[in-house]
């Protein structure tokens, strides 16, 4: 009797066997699949992050030149304000007959014109000749045409106000007087 019981003993242990082998293989493919879900899950998450941290560059960016723009755009409009000062001091200058420009006043005059030329020239602000060069509509305002023979066609002969530019925009075109030849 008792290779009978070795027999279904046996048996047993190799049915018991099969079955725990199912099982954890089971557990294992279970496993496997909750660690592929991870995977994934932390796939998305990280991808999810790189966007949000470009789209926080993209916005950083965006905000300095919005910023540098806002700077930029109050420095032309208190500039505009300062040239016209500069301008009348200029034609104050040039009307001040020679003798008089010895005196102490007129000094005052040009260092106060002076020191309001170095604040534009500190912002990045400058004025830029015109005299003598050609016509160019980008940066120059024809406010006459003269007829003159001594002057090649389209040539500057005289510049009624300056022209400034900041940072290469023009603020204000310089306003000039053009010679035309008549051929």
């Amino acid at each position: 009797m008792a290779k009978k019981s070795n027999k279904k003993t046996s048996t047993k242990k190799q049915s018991t066997a099969k079955s725990n082998d199912k099982a954890n293989q089971k557990i294992i493919d279970d496993l496997k699949k909750q660690l592929n879900d991870q995977k994934e899950n932390v796939d998305k998450q990280f991808d999810k992050y790189k966007r949000l941290l470009a789209e926080f560059d993209n916005y950083k960016r965006r905000t300095d030149k919005e910023k540098n723009d806002l700077s930029s755009m109050a420095i032309i409009n208190f500039s505009k304000d300062i040239i016209t000062i500069i301008d009348d001091f200029e034609r104050t200058l040039d009307s001040i007959p020679e003798l008089n420009k010895k005196e102490s006043y007129i000094n005052g005059i040009q260092l106060i014109f002076d020191k309001l030329t170095k604040i534009l020239l500190d912002k990045g602000i400058e004025s830029f000749e015109s005299q003598n060069e050609n016509f160019d509509p980008e940066i120059h305002e024809a406010i006459s045409i003269v007829n003159d023979k001594k002057f090649e066609d389209g040539v500057i002969i005289n510049e009624y106000l300056k022209g400034y530019k900041y940072k290469q925009k023009i603020i204000r075109h310089a306003q000039v007087v053009v010679a035309k030849n008549k051929k």
